[in-house]
C-alpha cells in the first residue's frame, strides 16, 4: 500500500498553515507517529511524507533528528492508496460538501 502522510500537524505538533517564520525545528513530535510509520514500513508499505511545508529540508533533518525512518518527503501530490492529513475534508457528497462551507 502507498501512504502518504502530512507533516505539520500530523508528525510534528502545529497548528494552522506553518511559515517560515516558525523553524520546523521547534516542532515536537506527535505522540504515536514515529510507532505508527515503523509499523507502515513493517508491513511492508511505501510511505512518504507530502508537505505545503516551505522547508522541505528542514523537514528532512527534523525526521532523521527525531528517529525517524529515511522518508521521501515531497510537495507533488503522488499517487497514493491513502492520504494522512489533519487538513483534509472526507468527501461522501457534495450536499455535505456545500454544507461544510456555508
Amino acid at each position: 500500500m502507498k501512504i502518504a502522510i502530512d507533516f505539520d500537524g500530523v508528525l510534528c505538533k502545529r497548528k494552522g498553515i506553518p511559515t517560515i517564520k516558525e523553524p520546523v525545528s521547534n516542532c515536537e513530535p506527535m505522540e504515536d507517529a514515529l510507532d505508527a510509520i515503523k509499523l507502515f514500513k513493517k508491513m511492508g508499505n511505501e510511505v512518504w511524507v507530502f508537505t505545503s511545508n516551505e522547508d522541505p529540508d528542514g523537514v528532512r533533518l527534523w525526521l532523521n533528528t527525531n528517529g525517524f525512518p529515511e522518508l521521501e518527503v515531497t510537495n507533488i501530490k503522488k499517487p497514493a492508496h491513502a492520504y494522512i492529513d489533519d487538513r483534509a475534508i472526507r468527501f461522501d457528497n457534495w450536499q455535505n460538501i456545500r454544507k461544510y462551507f456555508s
